[in-house]
């Protein structure tokens, strides 16, 4: 079998892949909020929940889509999705790198000393 007959079926286990990040990602950015000391870091965490919502539902129309066309052997990779891709992955990547920095500096007793960074990222995230 050729490489160019296994990458849609590649590029949909992807996709697949970040629809079940993006949910998760939802469900601990809830959590987050939850228990966030601060209310404007609470509103980043829950706004950002909502943008991973929203991100969900268009990863799983892409991939229910892509699912059926690949099986009828019309499935095409677009440009403006593969675009979607890297920004939801750096997007992914930024959120993690924030959400352990401060879970470490409130396990040596830092508390808030990355709030600040924190909102910042979430509310440059929406942009």
């Amino acid at each position: 079998m050729s490489h160019t007959a296994t990458l849609p079926k590649v590029h949909i286990a992807q996709l697949h892949d970040l629809y079940l990040a993006e949910c998760q990602l939802a469900e601990t950015l809830a959590t987050l909020a939850k228990n966030a000391a601060d209310a404007e870091l609470r509103k980043g965490f829950l706004a950002q929940r909502e943008q991973s919502l929203e991100n969900a539902v268009l990863l799983k129309k892409q991939y229910t889509s892509l699912k059926k066309k690949s099986a009828s052997g019309k499935g095409q990779l677009s440009i403006g999705l593969m675009r979607l891709l890297q920004s939801l992955r750096a997007e992914h990547q930024a959120i993690v790198e924030y959400t352990c920095a401060q879970s470490l500096a409130q396990a040596l007793g830092f508390g808030g000393t990355i709030a600040g960074s924190s909102r910042r990222s979430l509310a440059g995230s929406k942009a």
